[in-house]
Formats: structure tokens, sequence, C-alpha cells
């Protein structure tokens, strides 16, 4: 039987640690800013901010990568590998 992705290595959901998403969240409570004011300052949806936040997005690309980069879950340069593409 196949394992989920999520099931391996410890990560949470989408490959984050439960701890990256808990200092994300810390940060902005820290700030006194909650997430929907933290998206309309940033420029973003405030569902996509959320469903980032909750681990339900894979933030490979695209807006949702620019989230979890601007949210500090990402290095803006750590793009994923990807396995047997020739360039």
């Amino acid at each position: 039987m196949a394992e989920s992705p999520t099931a391996s290595g410890g990560a949470g959901a989408r490959g984050f640690s439960p701890q990256a998403f808990a200092q994300a969240k810390a940060r902005l409570t820290a700030q006194g800013v909650t997430y929907g004011q933290w998206a309309d300052e940033h420029g973003f949806s405030r569902r996509l901010v959320y469903e980032v936040l909750a681990g339900r997005r894979a933030c490979r690309r695209g807006v949702s990568h620019a989230v979890a980069v601007a949210l500090g879950l990402k290095d803006a340069t750590a793009g994923d590998q990807l396995e047997g593409v020739r360039g």
C-alpha cells in the first residue's frame, strides 16, 4: 500500500513542519496583525493566506508560493527539484 506524502518524514501538510506554521502564526500574532490584515497589506487573498497557514496548499508555484515566501515558510530561491527533467 502506498504511503501518503504527508505521513513520512515528520513534516506536516505540504512538506512544512508544524513548527514552521506555528512560528509564522506566532510572528503575525506578536505583531498584533490578524491573518486577514496581513493578507490585505500584502495584496494576497485572505482565503489563500488562511489555506497556506492551515497547510492546505502545496506552495510550489504561483501566488501560494509567494504567500509562503512572504510568511517566511520558504526561501525565495528554494525551488522544488524535478526528477527526470533535462535542461
